[in-house]
């Protein structure tokens, strides 16, 4: 588990490197997972599929979408024999621990745009703690939206719950901020 841990944190250093001479790191991460899995396909070594893995977790960690490269992620999860879902979680030892109330829960959120946003401050506040109580297993977004006065743009902050079993993880994807919540 550690050096799992490792080689992913190892592939989420190297992409602040690629980013720092002017290459785009989703863009790299993208690729490097599609040669790892050409790899595996021309010499069945899963050792390539392993390490495509801490890749995708780092893709999904710096808050690139799964679903944009689902086809290929599912490849590669499918051989494998793991799920989506297990690719989201983090570490909890990389994590701050909440508890399950409505102040916890409220804390993990920024600032709420009263007008742009998936849906009310409140009802979010219910909805995970509705989810995780119940343990309703799944990925779910949230975002809220705030306004740029300047360009007209309108820039989202995104949070994720997921929720594995008697786990659940709530990140701030813009932050990069991670919560596992305890009940």
């Amino acid at each position: 588990m550690v050096r799992k841990l490792i080689s992913m944190e190892a592939v989420k250093l190297a992409l602040n490197n690629i980013e720092e001479v002017g290459l785009d790191s989703k863009e790299v991460l993208k690729d490097s997972i599609g040669w790892l899995y050409e790899r595996y396909t021309a010499t069945g070594n899963r050792s390539y599929l392993e390490q495509a893995l801490h890749h995708i977790q780092a893709y999904v960690q710096l808050g690139f979408s799964y679903e944009e490269e689902q086809s290929m992620f599912d490849k590669v999860l499918g051989i494998l024999g793991a799920e989506k879902i297990q690719v989201m979680f983090l570490d909890e030892r990389y994590t701050k621990t909440i508890r399950l109330n409505r102040y916890q829960v409220r804390s993990m959120l920024g600032k709420w745009n009263p007008k742009i946003h998936s849906m009310p401050i409140n009802d979010v506040v219910d909805d995970v703690i509705d989810k995780v109580k119940y343990e309703k297993e799944g990925i779910y977004t949230y975002i809220s939206g705030r306004r740029r006065m300047e360009d007209r743009e309108v820039a989202k902050d995104e949070y994720r719950l997921i929720i594995y079993g008697h786990k659940a993880q709530f990140f701030d994807i813009g932050k990069k901020l991670y919560y596992t919540i305890e009940k």
